[in-house]
């Protein structure tokens, strides 16, 4: 058995994974010690160590702004802080989920999306942006059926930590339904 190999950026430690069973495997500086595994805990086949393939990474730039997030230095590929594991830099990325609606969105998959702390860092400009950001949210939830809107405060602080203290969950909720009862 080949070990799949993943890795989430140039400058963190890659993964082994078994490639039949997919149990987690230890990593390559764990194995190389005499007291390495040589089966697969999970399903028992010999692991081909030295067969297993690392991840190969290319420069890369944004795909929206074009800052750097992948660059070599010294032969040796590395990250910006800018690399999110997506061809779009954090700064982008966190402007892309602080104006979508997670139910909505195409880039990740909600509830698990692995990008979810951006939309929780990003503050829009202005109450009235913010006010925006949370209708908009509220209109997905709505439509998705996931609760009964009278119930979608705790939806609303678990996405936005600005509305961790119920009463400001509270008055968004009440003006959005006051905008869905005047008709806007």
């Amino acid at each position: 058995m080949i070990p799949k190999v993943t890795q989430e950026g140039p400058n963190i430690m890659e993964q082994y994974w078994c490639s039949s069973c997919g149990r987690g495997l230890m990593s390559r500086r764990q194995h190389d010690g005499a007291s390495g595994w040589s089966f697969c805990p999970g399903c028992g086949e010999e692991i081909e160590w030295d067969k297993a393939q690392q991840v190969k990474w290319e420069p890369m730039d944004c795909d929206t702004c074009g800052r750097p997030m992948i660059r070599e230095l010294d032969g040796h590929m590395i990250s910006t802080g800018s690399y999110v594991g997506t061809t779009t830099c954090r700064s982008c990325m966190a402007e892309w989920c602080g104006f979508t609606n997670c139910l909505g969105c195409e880039r990740g998959s909600y509830p698990d999306c692995k990008w979810q702390y951006l939309k929780r860092r990003y503050v829009p400009e202005g109450a009235e942006a913010a006010m925006a950001c949370y209708f908009s949210y509220l209109d997905g939830l709505r439509k998705s059926g996931s609760t009964n809107m009278l119930g979608a405060v705790p939806y609303l602080q678990q996405v936005f930590p600005s509305l961790a203290e119920e009463e400001k969950a509270n008055a968004v909720l009440l003006a959005w339904i006051e905008q869905k009862r005047k008709g806007r």
